[in-house]
């Protein structure tokens, strides 16, 4: 099982207790890295208390870790659903993407499921009460955990139960912070397959999963050109909000970027880079710019939460601090913007490019005004 240690989650044999065992034993009775014991010491931790898995999926989360490190691949969702199907034995699986951009699903592994179901997955699911439920929930779904007779739906009816499948289990993918990525579906021939350990071991590596399902968007990503005013090779932290920017809905942002010991105004618009007309470059300038409505540092991180439509409880995770902390300077950041509504707030921010880059470009999977997967629907405080 996985014990929780002092801070962190080991790896325990049967039988023995928490205190029992170091990282240093850990290592050695897995012959892993400090990479792998660093992975599920981040992971298997859910909802207050340790989560317990079997060796084998412990080693699965360390393999989970680095492959959320691994350079992007499309590759990369196959190889995590070969690496989940080990730790939790199903006989069908598949991964789905959200993207933002176009609004819709986008199959990017699948194991197991026939072409038909796999469509099915990518473009009819999305619309059931089932994927409204997962999409607002914060464990995964079970067949048999609906609060309506699942086995009497359509899917069920008419796509899983030809197919001899008796459990399934649908986990929502999000981001820490709480931004939706996509979807896992796995699917079983016995009944009960899925017990609660797989139901929440699931669930403690979905926030991994999402990176690796996020990370198959990349190649969207790249070969844009970055026409950078500042006369030498453009800083990576430009590069990185341009190539995320262009894949985005807006024609132009503005920010705020602390570089070179002080605050500059970053403008991002888009440009025609090739031969086809096609607005597939970014054209970037900047020029000195203190923050302005004298906010603090920290306040401009406010600020930009709140633009990007995150809750409190979501900008303290992303933050590293209390949710009441965070209320308390979103109420001072309200009086110095005169505003008396966070969509006010927001919408001064946009307009006047009160928005920090380097936070932007760290939370890009929250960020709306990088036109990236938007808090998760239904999400409240």
């Amino acid at each position: 099982m996985c014990g929780f240690l002092g801070g962190s989650v080991v790896a325990t044999d049967e039988g023995a207790t928490d205190e029992d065992m170091s990282r240093d034993r850990v290592r050695r009775n897995l012959h892993v890295s400090s990479h792998f014991v660093a992975a599920v010491v981040s992971v298997v931790f859910v909802g207050g208390g340790a989560v317990r898995c079997s060796t084998e999926q412990v080693k699965v989360v360390g393999h989970i870790g680095r492959l959320t490190g691994a350079r992007p691949d499309p590759s990369n969702a196959a190889h995590l659903l070969d690496l989940l199907r080990s730790a939790c034995g199903f006989v069908a699986a598949s991964l789905v993407r959200y993207d933002p951009v176009r609004e819709h699903h986008v199959g990017v592994a699948n194991h197991g499921y026939d072409p038909d179901l796999d469509r099915y997955f990518v473009e009819r699911f999305p619309g059931t009460p089932a994927s409204t439920r997962i999409r607002h929930g914060s464990v995964p779904l079970r067949i048999d955990d609906a609060p309506y007779d699942f086995r009497d739906s359509d899917t069920y009816l008419e796509e899983l139960q030809p197919r001899g499948f008796d459990d399934g289990m649908t986990a929502g993918l999000f981001t820490d912070a709480g931004a939706y990525v996509g979807m896992l579906h796995m699917s079983s021939d016995q009944a009960n397959r899925f017990d609660n350990d797989i139901r929440d071991f699931v669930g403690a590596v979905s926030s991994m999963a999402a990176t690796v399902v996020e990370s198959t968007a990349a190649d969207r990503e790249a070969d844009h050109t970055v026409n950078w005013a500042g006369g030498d090779d453009p800083p990576m932290t430009i590069v990185r909000a341009a190539e995320h920017f262009v894949v985005g809905r807006h024609a132009s942002l503005r920010t705020l970027w602390h570089h070179d010991g002080q605050w500059q105004q970053v403008d991002f618009t888009r440009s025609v880079s090739g031969g086809h007309g096609v607005a597939d470059g970014v054209d970037v300038t900047a020029h000195p710019r203190a923050i302005p409505y004298s906010l603090t540092r920290r306040e401009l991180e406010i600020a930009t939460a709140v633009a990007t439509g995150l809750p409190n409880k979501a900008i303290a995770r992303c933050l590293q601090i209390s949710p009441r902390t965070v209320g308390k300077h979103v109420e001072r950041v309200l009086d110095k913007l005169a505003c008396s509504s966070r969509s006010q707030a927001a919408a001064i921010c946009v307009q006047e490019g009160i928005i920090d880059l380097e936070l932007v470009v760290a939370e890009r999977a929250t960020s709306r005004l990088l036109g990236h997967p938007v808090p998760r629907p239904g999400y409240v405080e």
